[in-house]
């Protein structure tokens, strides 16, 4: 009888020093786990290792505009946008065709820009324009 629970007890020796190898081994790899996951938090990247996303760092390329910042600041041509070309269409218009801008554009002095394209008639092989059936640029 002692032989067999000697027996009994050396496999239950066995068993629960396996169970606690394989809880250190779990341990170890959540430590890991864990240790990856704070550095991709840290460095700011959008995915961990998975392909799960990251929602902190989902804006983290993305920087908030502070309220106090001029507006057009950091463009380079704002100026000639909305100053040197509204200076330039006030010179050259006069005040009767300012005032029929104003009333076909409700109120906004915006010149309307042709690109010097126009639709012609005709049936070939071009890519026809969804909004003007038959017509093509040329």
């Amino acid at each position: 009888i002692q032989v067999e629970a000697m027996k009994a007890f050396t496999v239950r020796l066995k068993k629960k020093e396996a169970m606690l190898v394989g809880r250190a081994d779990h341990m170890r790899e959540s430590r890991e786990r864990f240790r990856s996951k704070r550095i991709l938090l840290e460095r700011g990247s959008r995915r961990f290792e998975d392909g799960e996303e990251i929602e902190v760092n989902r804006h983290a390329d993305r920087q908030p505009i502070d309220p106090r910042t001029p507006k057009g600041f950091g463009d380079p041509f704002f100026r000639q946008i909305n100053v040197e070309q509204k200076v330039e269409l006030d010179s050259i218009m006069s005040v009767h065709e300012r005032t029929q801008i104003r009333k076909k554009n409700d109120g906004s002095l915006k010149a309307d820009i042709s690109s010097g394209w126009k639709y012609l008639d005709g049936k070939g092989t071009l890519k026809e324009n969804r909004n003007y059936k038959n017509k093509f640029m040329a």
